[in-house]
């Protein structure tokens, strides 16, 4: 069965090439329309910031339990009961009445991204070789990379010209004509699991605990930037966010069909991989967060002149990350990996130095120091992830990816809107922008080269065939 599935696996790479190439369009449109829901609802920066928050925890807690559910009921139906579940919320996010609702329509539209990216990744992935991998993810993220490029000057241009509501409804029918391709050309093996396929075996305290805990670590960052009595509450929620991460570990430690199987991250590879992705969404999403207000709020540009400059943060994508994925087969990780590192923090270091009137094109090159190292480095850390994860388990791996893909730009979201929430009650917003940016090239030039330090000593061999 799995040569006739190879048969088909182009087609199917291709449908979900095209599938993220679109669906990205809405995912990071978003980002640019918090300032227009801002407005429109008269909120503060950091609830409106809940449009992408929303959707980041949804995604972000329901990854791995869907990728559980993928694994033991069948890909395929779980696939296609996402696509359907995501279509419906863009369409009601057309008639949502107030920001509460929007925030509630995003995170239901989020836990099915989670149906539908772990399922589909694990079917199309799991039709190629190892060896294969780096190639295929690289296209893949230059196809995300494309609706990402696209999605910034769309989304600025509908807000600033029509309503930001119809970016959503636009995106839905890409949805619905993915589910028709999927449900005519996808084909699925078996997920590999030993026990019974049964709803009833599924983690759901695990699945529970790790999205409380995310949400707690959420809220907490937004309660901080409150000082005073906001401090001290943000302080209790992130007291019970560690409490309930701690409890997830001993959670799954003791399950008999856990959410993500511990014993994984005892490959010192597969846990750089996560955590450097992890790592770099953070940046990517803070960075996503914060330009629109720093272009539009503190330069006076326009939302469309600030969209189409915004291009460039991830115009390098589908450039670069397909030649990476390409580069991982044959040189292997470890001199790609530091190549991202060190762009991504030059272009923080240099979105620092913008100011109060920098020239366009300074702007440009900060954002694409920035996109270029998010693109360098999606296929390396992906790579070592799908590797070091066996067959039967595979729908674990996107699951792992994008738990931290989701999870990073979630706590990046929401540690940017905390801090130029906090900073610019109290300063310019370049000014804010400046701050905000050099805590971030902070956090993650330490994090990052910790991490390597620590964790890089186990490279992945280039043209690798084992997993």
């Amino acid at each position: 069965m799995l040569g006739a599935l190879r048969e088909r696996r182009w087609r199917m790479f291709w449908i979900e090439f095209f599938f993220d190439a679109f669906g990205t369009i809405q995912i990071f449109g978003a980002v640019t329309l918090v300032p227009f829901i801002r407005d429109d609802f008269g909120v503060s920066p950091s609830f409106a910031a809940w449009a992408t928050i929303g959707y980041s925890i949804g995604t972000a807690s329901g990854m791995l339990p869907m990728a559980y559910l993928g694994n033991t009921l069948g890909r395929k139906p779980v696939l296609l009961i996402g696509l359907a579940t995501e279509a419906t919320c863009l369409a009601l996010l057309f008639v949502a009445p107030n920001m509460l609702a929007v925030a509630a329509i995003r995170t239901v539209e989020g836990v099915a991204n989670a149906m539908t990216t772990s399922s589909m990744m694990a079917m199309v992935q799991g039709s190629f070789t190892p060896r294969e991998r780096g190639k295929t993810l690289g296209l893949m993220n230059g196809g995300q990379g494309s609706g990402a490029v696209l999605a910034t000057f769309i989304a600025g241009a509908i807000g600033e010209n029509w309503d930001w509501r119809w970016l959503f409804l636009l995106i839905a029918p890409i949805y619905a004509t993915t589910a028709v391709l999927v449900a005519w050309q996808f084909r699925d093996i078996a997920g590999g699991q030993t026990a019974r396929p049964s709803i009833w075996r599924f983690d759901f305290a695990g699945m529970a605990v790790l999205a409380g805990g995310l949400t707690a670590l959420v809220l907490a960052l937004q309660e901080v930037r409150g000082g005073g009595r906001g401090l001290a509450i943000g302080g209790a929620i992130m007291a019970l966010a560690i409490v309930a991460f701690w409890a997830f570990t001993r959670i799954e430690r003791r399950a008999r069909n856990p959410v993500i199987d511990p014993s994984l991250f005892r490959s010192r590879s597969l846990t750089f991989g996560a955590l450097a992705n992890a790592l770099f969404s953070f940046t990517y999403g803070a960075a996503l967060f914060l330009f629109p207000f720093y272009l539009i709020d503190g330069l006076g540009w326009a939302g469309g002149f600030a969209g189409a400059t915004m291009m460039t943060l991830s115009i390098v994508r589908p450039i670069v990350a397909p030649i990476s994925g390409t580069l991982t087969d044959r040189i292997g990780t470890t001199r790609l990996e530091a190549a991202a590192f060190g762009s991504a923090i030059a272009g923080s270091l240099l979105a620092m130095a913008l100011g109060a009137s920098p020239p366009v094109a300074l702007v440009i090159v900060a954002m694409l120091l920035i996109g270029g190292g998010f693109g360098l480095a999606a296929a390396p850390n992906q790579k070592r992830i799908y590797v070091n994860v066996p067959q039967r388990l595979l729908s674990s791996a996107p699951g792992i990816a994008l738990l931290g893909n989701h999870g990073g730009r979630t706590l990046g979201t929401a540690f940017a809107a905390m801090l130029f929430t906090l900073f610019s009650g109290e300063m310019s917003i370049p000014t804010a922008f400046t701050a905000c940016m050099g805590l971030l090239a902070a956090v993650f030039s330490i994090t990052t080269v910790t991490a390597w330090l620590r964790l890089r000593d186990e490279p992945l061999p280039a043209r690798s065939a084992s997993g």
